[in-house]
């Protein structure tokens, strides 16, 4: 039963990056938290916080066919639902998926802090990762951020990575792009950029602020796994 358990384990390890080298003892205990599920023909798989691997069968996810030994889900380990990829799967036939859920994979690496480190730094990557291209995707043809002045630019990628609203930063955003080119619009003035949500400069910074918070925390829990990593 545990070589079984291995080898459906494998599949996981050959494709995701940060199981890939754990030790067999951490691989044991995740092999454990595996759940199988059958889905039939054109049925939707349920998008869990979890990652999945085609034992059996194919499907279809985003323009691509899924075979025996595919993953998706590697991204479940990130926090923030919207930096994750959410796209469903269909089966195509009969399709017999492993599951491991990501609540589980913490469950078995509380007794492995290096392992536990290594997935957290890996959680990092993926985030900014997907971080970079969202804040490209909406802001990179609409908006020249080089243009911006650095509060309303912070503020900005704050909105997008935070997944808000973006229609409060429209006007600021427009006003900003007046200024930078030395007119300012019809029927304005020059006084303080003020957001749909009426927040002001003091607002926005204390929102930034925040964020950089955030960012030098994670930077810190980065320096930590790193230095678990090299011991």
């Amino acid at each position: 039963q545990g070589h079984l358990m291995g080898c459906m384990m494998d599949m996981f390890r050959d494709r995701v990056f940060y199981i890939r080298d754990m030790p067999p003892e951490v691989v044991a205990a995740l092999s454990r938290e595996l759940r199988a599920s059958l889905y039939a023909p054109n049925e939707v798989v349920p998008m869990e916080r979890a990652l999945f691997a085609v034992r059996r069968g194919s499907g279809w996810r985003a323009l691509r066919v899924l075979i025996v030994g595919d993953v998706w889900g590697e991204d479940a380990i990130l926090s923030r639902q919207h930096l994750r990829d959410l796209v469903p799967v269909r089966s195509l036939c009969y399709f017999e998926v492993l599951s491991l859920q990501v609540a589980a994979l913490r469950t078995a690496l509380v007794d492995h802090p290096t392992e536990a480190a290594r997935v957290r730094w890996a959680a990092v990557q993926l985030a900014f990762c997907r971080a970079v291209k969202k804040v490209a995707a909406v802001a990179g043809d609409r908006i020249g951020m080089s243009d911006l002045p650095m509060e309303l630019r912070l503020s900005l990628i704050t909105d997008i990575l935070t997944n808000a609203p973006l229609s409060g930063r429209r006007r600021a955003v427009r006003n900003a792009s007046f200024m930078s080119t030395g007119s300012a619009p019809r029927g304005q003035s020059d006084e303080v950029v003020r957001t749909a949500d009426g927040a002001d400069g003091a607002d926005v910074m204390s929102q930034v602020k925040a964020s950089l918070a955030e960012i030098v925390q994670d930077i810190r829990g980065m320096k930590l796994a790193l230095a678990a990593l090299q011991r």
